[in-house]
């Protein structure tokens, strides 16, 4: 893990060709991140602006609503929010889009930004429409936010970028490309990229099609309504499947969690035995499937036909041998034959074209230029946390000094879950308390502002004692797809050593 005190798969190494894993675990790192203006170190506690009014700190910019809320006395730090995408209905109809300045805004769950407002920040944050791919279109409406500040409420002395989900794609993105962005905070992001992940949700509903719903649509859709009509269709048969929890519907959700790398986790179930899977991989697939379906229609429009492809993807290379080894208590026969299945399925091939714009809508290219701090939880659905090993393996490319503003936190769900209600960290899409959220930010303001970099005590203190922080998470490498194929004979993926430890050298 990237964080300090953290470790990363040693195979993110191999593929990013660095020679030594020191870079990636030392802890406490300290050195000059770079000012970036002339007040960015300015500590001032009341920093002047102008109250807000409705027309001022409320609008739309660019097609993206956008809001503005001030605390009473502000410590020049302007954050600038992106949020994740609207949900989808059955129907394919996103939620109306609304401006969010901090997680959980638009549903009046506004513990995190009442914090952040108590401390001082100043909070503008955008809309995110429900429309393919949109953090090119994002990254242009957070500067022109930024520059109605401006012009409308105050000089910050530092600005940040961040978001969750899409939105955390689109302030990392700006942190890599604006010289207004002097820190980054993108939380349970996609940031593998539109590539990675759709053909992560073209592998789901792929699998949904061979082993549950042979009749399933899976790309090339005509219209909207097509794609949620396959939607809704693929969603039944996993229903259907869900409720033969210990007959072959049980075992083949076993079988496409495992093989389509979908975590059974999630804030209310642990996904312990076929009776828990029953539960969590079919709330999982309802995400993931929306997104290779009514979400599909969108990026096919935007990109010009559809980018995804599993043509050689090797499911059987997906699953670990302790899942093997699980799920054959249950019925080894039946792993076997879902997996071969799996295989022998009908492939989807991507529109080149299609593909090679989708490759370059919003990528990030591991330029990391300012303190970039992310969180993520170890189950998540949505955004799997093996997103953040992109940023890693190019950041490690990049070079040390990419690399030291780089700060990857993961936190892990509570061994044992509650008999009712759910779990307030380490398991589904952007699932953290409010201190951790607060906390995030309170580090890539010390690392910006008092050149303060994290170690594992202040991380853990700052994220909160309940915030599930993880910091001997050890990162994996994408799953084995199109891009990164399994590689027969190589070794599994080992763990790095840890701080302090040197690699085995080439060769042994």
């Amino acid at each position: 893990m990237v964080n300090s005190g953290g470790k990363l798969g040693r195979s993110l190494v191999a593929v990013a060709a660095v020679g030594t894993v020191a870079l990636l675990g030392v802890a406490g790192c300290s050195s000059d991140s770079g000012d970036q203006g002339p007040n960015v170190r300015d500590t001032s506690t009341n920093v002047q602006f102008t109250a807000c009014t409705p027309e001022t700190c409320a609008g739309v910019i660019d097609g993206f609503p956008f809001e503005i809320v001030m605390p009473t006395r502000w410590n020049g730090s302007l954050l600038v929010y992106s949020p994740d995408a609207p949900a989808r209905d059955a129907s394919g109809a996103s939620t109306a889009a609304i401006a969010e300045v901090a997680p959980g805004w638009a549903t009046q769950s506004r513990a995190a930004a009442d914090g952040l407002l108590t401390a001082g920040y100043a909070l503008a944050g955008l809309s995110t429409p429900g429309t393919g791919w949109p953090v090119e279109a994002q990254v242009q409406a957070m500067g022109k936010l930024r520059e109605h500040f401006l012009s409308q409420v105050g000089q910050p002395n530092r600005v940040y970028s961040w978001g969750q989900g899409v939105g955390a794609v689109s302030s990392a993105l700006a942190a890599e490309r604006q010289d207004w962005v002097n820190g980054s905070a993108p939380m349970c992001g996609l940031l593998a990229g539109v590539n990675p992940n759709y053909d992560l949700a073209l592998d789901a509903a792929y699998l949904v099609k061979t082993l549950l719903y042979p009749g399933m649509k899976l790309s090339d859709y005509k219209s909207a309504a097509e794609a949620a009509k396959s939607y809704r269709e693929a969603m039944a048969a996993v229903r259907k499947a869900a409720a033969d929890v210990y007959g072959p519907g049980g075992m083949q959700l076993a079988v496409i969690a495992a093989a389509g790398e979908i975590p059974t986790k999630n804030a209310v179930n642990s996904g312990s035995g076929l009776r828990g899977k029953a539960v969590t991989v079919p709330d999982a697939l309802s995400a993931i499937v929306a997104r290779s379906t009514v979400g599909r229609f969108e990026i096919e429009q935007q990109f010009g036909g559809n980018p995804s492809t599993n043509v050689d993807t090797d499911y059987g290379a997906r699953v670990t041998k302790s899942e093997r080894e699980v799920l054959a208590i249950f019925d080894k026969k039946a792993v076997d034959k879902y997996l071969a299945m799996a295989n022998k399925g009908k492939r989807v091939a991507a529109d080149p074209a299609a593909r090679e714009a989708a490759s370059q809508s919003g990528a990030l290219t591991g330029q990391v230029r300012v303190p970039t701090v992310t969180l993520h939880t170890e189950y998540d659905a949505q955004a799997i946390v093996q997103n953040e090993s992109m940023p890693a393996v190019m950041a490690a490319r990049a070079g040390a000094d990419q690399l030291r503003l780089l700060k990857i936190n993961v936190t892990s769900p509570p061994g044992s879950y509650p008999e009712k209600g759910s779990v307030a960290y380490g398991a589904g899409h952007c699932n953290f308390t409010p201190q951790s959220v607060q906390g995030v930010i309170a580090i890539v303001n010390d690392m910006v502002r008092d050149d303060i970099f994290p170690t594992v005590v202040n991380t853990t203190r700052l994220l909160g004692a309940e915030s599930g922080y993880n910091p001997d998470y050890r990162l994996r490498q994408w799953p084995v797809g199109p891009d990164l194929p399994a590689s027969a004979g190589s070794p599994p993926v080992e763990e790095s050593p840890g701080p302090g430890e040197s690699p085995a050298p080439e060769g042994e």
